[in-house]
């Protein structure tokens, strides 16, 4: 829309509604000037800045809960789905359909296929997860000797 503003020229020999009209533009968003964020707003969003560090998975529902109850700052759910817009600060959540493979992902093949695996320290295998806590989320990564199912060494962050 702004490129669009910008190709309207007020001195041209049309007028700046036709100009809107050829471009596909309504003519009120060509005179539209964004308000200025109020010091009330500015503050709301330095606190939900600060929630969000700390807890990046909680929802708007949850926010407004944590600002009324716990900041004593009654607020509705919209006016911080608004507000994180304007952030741009999303949710983190897991997306829907995670397991389903990409039709244009390459099928690499399984190099196991063929070998025997008789004694330790022959194979290892690593594997990531992602578990979901109370506070958020964290990810377990762990790498296992194949043959003892031993747990040689784990990590989470």
């Amino acid at each position: 829309m702004d490129e669009k503003r910008k190709l309207i020229d007020s001195d041209a020999e049309i007028t700046i509604r036709e100009q809107c009209i050829l471009l596909g533009l309504n003519v009120s968003s060509y005179y539209y000037k964004a308000s200025p964020i109020s010091a009330e707003d500015e503050q709301l969003m330095a606190l939900l800045d600060e929630h969000y560090l700390q807890y990046p998975c909680e929802g708007k529902i949850k926010r407004a809960q944590w600002l009324s109850q716990e900041v004593g700052y009654p607020v509705g759910k919209r006016r911080i789905k608004r507000l994180m817009e304007v952030m741009g600060l999303e949710t983190v959540y897991p997306k829907p359909n995670t397991s389903v493979p990409n039709k244009e992902h390459t099928v690499y093949p399984y190099l196991l296929r063929d070998i025997d695996i008789t004694k330790p320290d022959q194979v290892w295998a690593a594997d990531i997860t992602y578990v979901r806590m109370k506070g958020g989320h964290v990810y377990l990564l762990a790498i296992m000797d194949w043959y003892s199912r031993y747990v040689v060494q784990w990590a989470v962050w």
